[in-house]
């Protein structure tokens, strides 16, 4: 291995399909917007932070295998294929309580991503539109 960093596939990770990830996200609230950061071939597809529907439809487009990143406190993951009923349990949780995944397409494991939840702005997009 060449240099320092390590990729998602050299550490404890999952496996997922686009579209699970996709029926996961549809099946959270209106509030909770993402935001994509690292990710070429979703960024060049949306505009971020967008809402759960947007990212879900850009998700099935897309088709393919992703690698998580297993961010539990004592990560054990071997490649075990999630689907979208147990993404909750494997969400990191940063100190604004949003969830955070860490992805990278499968067949391109050197474009490590982050999958951000951005609640505050999905709250601001919500008041907007209750003003209108």
């Amino acid at each position: 291995m060449t240099g320092s960093t390590l990729h998602i596939r050299q550490l404890p990770h999952f496996r997922l399909h686009s579209a699970e990830l996709a029926k996961w996200l549809d099946q959270q609230p209106e509030d909770s917007w993402w935001s994509v950061d690292g990710d070429p071939l979703l960024t060049e597809r949306l505009d971020f932070p967008c809402p759960p529907d947007e990212l879900a439809g850009a998700l099935r487009k897309v088709n393919g295998d992703l690698l998580l990143l297993d961010s539990r406190d004592e990560p054990s993951a071997k490649g075990d294929m999630l689907t979208a009923d147990q993404l909750d349990a494997v969400a990191y949780i940063d100190e604004h309580n949003d969830r955070v995944f860490q992805l990278s397409w499968e067949g391109t494991p050197e474009t490590d991503w982050i999958l951000i939840e951005d609640r505050e702005t999905g709250e601001s997009s919500l008041a907007l539109d209750d003003a209108e």
